[in-house]
Formats: structure tokens, sequence, C-alpha cells
């Protein structure tokens, strides 16, 4: 165990507050709560925060994996915090108790429920043959794979990205990138960057203007863009579509949709998708005490946008909420407010969406590097990855098998 670890005993621990999950929900939660003078323990089955939304640079070499990957105890210097890492398969609202896989229990005066979501693969026959792009073990592997696929005898690959949303577009103009890197250096290689998406456009909830802006990218780019095709079943070496084509592939990366992940919640407290079901200040309904954020819940009719700026405004309502139910304040309203959609399209290109500007080309890839470097916690962490940008975008990508 590492330093900052600690092991959850036989004997129930008490937690003043208890959150269940270490995304961005529930750090920008912890972090608000510390500030607030709370004792609060953070339960996690890694050790580690990671920042999503840069993997797909960590599995293309813009990245390395400790750029993505920190600490929990490393950054949380405060004596009020503590950190188990353990997997939570249980909780018992009306006892205030969740229960370990170790069969060991913590109780809690307040819970906040931010357990993120898991890959949806909608039934899809297949699903053990793809890659996906969710764990930092995720991207190293998809990594390791395209190098030793690339740099090997036949030197000839087709990558398959399912799903045309942000992450899918993202992963396949990095992709372009870090596969044009490596055949520089080894000029017989031949590849295909393929994106199948089952609508009639990109990234549906970003404007029309954005959505054109990619698509043309991606034809310049020489990237397969397949709309309006559903992939129907995975095997080793391809995916039959909607279509009734079957598509070949070395590799295949799901990036189609994701699933709350809440099977420690009671049903009486989701919805038929599995979310949990909150008020409007983000207290899981009909609970006094429970607190659910992220890409788990549903507030009313509507599933919020699975974003980490929604995620970490959350934490922070959930937060304050707390501290005014403890001193028996009024509770603040949970607003979902989106400020922008902001869109990578590989080195030196981007584009998005704030406060009803458009932004694109290079002044929208600088927008975009800025509002996710904003994001990172921690002073030094920001540094880390900074620099590490810094020097990529004068050199070339890292092509080490790791």
């Amino acid at each position: 165990m590492s330093q900052g670890e600690a092991r959850i005993g036989r004997v129930t621990k008490k937690a003043e507050v208890l959150i269940i999950g270490g995304g961005f929900g529930g750090v920008y939660a912890a972090r608000t709560l510390l500030k607030k003078g709370f004792k609060v323990t953070l339960v996690s089955k890694t050790n580690f925060f990671i920042f999503t939304p840069l993997l797909h640079e960590v599995a293309t070499g813009s990245l390395n994996a400790n750029d993505v990957t920190f600490e929990y105890s490393d950054f949380f210097h405060n004596k009020n915090f503590t950190f188990f890492r353990e997997t939570i398969v249980g909780t018992n609202f009306n006892e205030c108790l969740v229960r370990t896989s170790d069969g060991e229990y913590l109780s809690y005066e307040y819970l906040i429920v931010s357990t993120g979501a898991k890959t949806n693969f909608f039934g899809v026959k297949g699903s053990e043959h793809v890659l996906q792009l969710k764990t930092i073990e995720d991207a190293l592997l998809l990594k390791r794979t395209i190098v030793s696929l690339a740099q090997g005898i036949e030197r000839d690959i087709i990558v398959n990205v399912v799903g045309g949303g942000p992450t899918g577009i993202e992963l396949v103009f990095e992709l372009e990138e870090f596969l044009r890197a490596i055949k520089k250096r080894s000029p017989s290689l031949k590849y295909k960057v393929r994106l199948i998406h089952a609508g009639t456009s990109l990234c549906t909830t970003y404007p029309e203007s954005i959505q054109t802006y990619a698509y043309n990218e991606m034809k310049r780019e020489g990237i397969d863009l397949r709309l309006e095709t559903a992939v129907t079943e995975i095997t080793s070496d391809g995916v039959l579509t909607s279509r009734g084509e079957y598509l070949g592939g070395d590799i295949t990366v799901w990036t189609a949709g994701v699933t709350a992940e809440t099977d420690l919640v009671p049903e009486s407290f989701r919805d038929e998708r599995g979310n949990i079901i909150v008020g409007n200040t983000l207290k899981i309904e009909g609970r006094e005490k429970e607190f659910a954020i992220g890409d788990c819940i549903i507030q009313g009719t509507n599933v919020l946008p699975k974003l980490a700026q929604t995620a970490t405004k959350q934490g922070v309502v959930v937060a304050k909420n707390i501290y005014a139910d403890a001193h028996n304040r009024s509770l603040v309203t949970y607003e979902p407010r989106v400020r922008g959609m902001l869109l990578s399209l590989g080195k030196g290109r981007g584009s998005g969406s704030l406060f009803g500007i458009v932004f694109k080309g290079f002044i929208g890839w600088i927008i975009w590097r800025n509002a996710y470097l904003s994001k990172i916690p921690g002073f030094r962490n920001k540094l880390d990855v900074f620099f590490t940008w810094m020097l990529s975008f004068f050199s070339s990508r890292d092509l080490f098998e790791r």
C-alpha cells in the first residue's frame, strides 16, 4: 500500500462524509468539503484519479500515463481526508451503511454516490473482441497493440472505431496522426482508420457548424467515415453492420455509449436504465442524507450530459448542500447548464462553442487545451501536463510500447 492508503478493518468505520467513486464529481466534492472543514472518506477501486478526457492522447503517444493519473493522497494534503482502496458492492440507506467486496462495512453521516458509468454494448455480440478507452490500462493496451501490429512483419493495419461522439472523433484524429508518425519510421506501413457511427451526423449535441467542420476535416485526413451504419456483431478481425457489410479490422475500439454503474444502489432508487434518481438538490429521491452525482444519475426526466464540467459542478453543489444541511440552512438547486462544448481534432486543430461563440482551427485547439488544463486537479499536476504538451508540440510522439 502506498502512503495515504489504509485498509478497512472488520469493525465498522464511521465517516462524516463518505464518497463512493473518485472521478471528477467525487474529487471536486471532496475538495470543496475539505475546505469547509468536513472529515471526508473517499472509497475507490484504484488509488488514483484518471483524467479520462485525455486518455486518447495516452493511447497515441502525445501524453504519458503519469500525465493523466494523479494519486489521491498526493493532492489531498489534509488531515481530514481518508482514502480506502476498496470496491463497494452494496448500500443500506436505512442503517447508513455500505458494504465492501470483502464483506466489511463503513457507516456514514452523509453519502455521495459518484460511481460513474461503464461501457454499454447495447447487446451487440462479440464485445470480448473490442478494446475500450475507459482506464489507463485500456489506453496503454491500445497503444501497445497498435505499435506491435504497425511495426510487425505484415506492416498493414486497419483500426475500426465504433461511435461518433466526442471520444470517438478525438480518438480517430489522434490515431491517424499516430499511425502517420509510425509510417515515417516504417515507410512500408499501410494503414486505415475508420469511424463507424449509427447516427446521421457526428456529435449531435454540438452546434451544426462544429459537426460539419469535424466531418470535413475527417474527410480531408482520409479517415474512412461510415454514417448511418450500426455495428451488429464484432469478430476478431472486423465487424458486421446493419448495411450487411463486413468491415475488416485488426483492432476494433468501442466508444459508442455508456450506462450507469449503479448495481450497489437498491433498484427502488434507480430508473429502468439504472440511473440513480435525484431531486433538484442532488439528493437521492426519497432520502435525506444520501446524494448522487456524475454519469450515474438522472434528474427528473432528463439524463444529464455526461461531461467533466457537469460532474465537477455537481460535486461543488452537493458539497454546498451537505454544508447547508449540517447547519440547518436552505439547500441550493442544481441547474443543468453546459457552458461550452469543445472538441480536439488532432495537433493544432480543434473546434468548440463557448457562450454561443464558435471557434475553429488553431484557436479552437488552444481553447480546448486551456479548458482541460484548468480542470486538472492540483497546480503541480497542471504544470506537468502543460510542459508535456509543450514538448510534444515541437517533438515527435512517443512510439514506445509500455
